[in-house]
């Protein structure tokens, strides 16, 4: 007879969305004074919050290594960044020191050893350049002399191959290596205007939307946090 085998149950994860809006306001005035190079002063001032409150969104995700904050009534609900769904089994405490070789490649391992294969390391500008250090000078000269290269764009060691990827907005103590089929952003609310009430003769709206962040398998991914920053 046939023995079934037990292959477990998926662990459940949870998180929640978060509420982010920027408010922007026009006097009567301002409406109605034509500027040099644009359409309008609305139109700006719309842009400039869509811009501003995008920027939010992406600090939520890599930026502070927020975890999740239960809404109330008087405190503002966040969720899990990315950091904080990375499972610790496959997470590094660099306990300040600099990012080295070794310390890419032995959190690389502990990725692949549960089963990951993250394609991206996602760095700071300043750890960018400390990976392109990794074998001395890197610099190649062509075009006669007129272009020089000094940066390393793929990194493949014996675990896989990554993709070293500078985001200006990921905290700067973390490296981060994934595979982007495993985050989801899950929009809730997409980011929308809404008009607010008057205020005398100004005009006020508000960008507002509210997302979530899924990562699929908490594993699939590797952190290495904590880092000369």
């Amino acid at each position: 007879t046939a023995i079934n085998d037990d292959f477990g149950q998926p662990e459940m994860r949870t998180n929640i969305t978060q509420i982010l809006s920027k408010v922007y306001e026009l006097s009567g005035s301002a409406a109605e004074t034509k500027a040099y190079g644009r359409e309008s002063e609305e139109a700006r001032l719309k842009l400039n919050a869509i811009k501003s409150v995008r920027r939010d969104l992406e600090n939520a995700c890599v930026g502070t290594g927020q975890t999740l904050v239960v809404r109330t009534s008087s405190v503002a609900g966040k969720f899990n960044g990315v950091q904080a769904m990375i499972s610790s089994v496959v997470t590094t405490a660099a306990a300040g020191s600099a990012l080295t070789k070794d310390l890419l490649d032995s959190t690389h391992l502990k990725s692949w050893n549960v089963g990951g294969n993250p394609t991206i390391a996602m760095v700071s500008a300043a750890n960018a350049h400390k990976i392109s250090g990794f074998f001395g000078s890197s610099r190649q000269i062509v075009d006669g002399n007129k272009t020089a290269t000094d940066v390393v764009e793929v990194y493949v060691n014996a675990y896989g191959t990554l993709k070293v990827v500078k985001n200006r907005r990921l905290r700067a103590t973390d490296v981060v290596l994934y595979d982007p089929k495993n985050f989801k952003l899950m929009a809730f609310r997409e980011f929308k205007n809404e008009e607010l009430a008057k205020t005398a003769d100004s005009t006020r709206a508000m960008i507002v939307g509210e997302y979530g962040l899924k990562h699929v398998n908490y594993d699939a991914s590797a952190l290495i946090s904590g880092l000369q920053a």
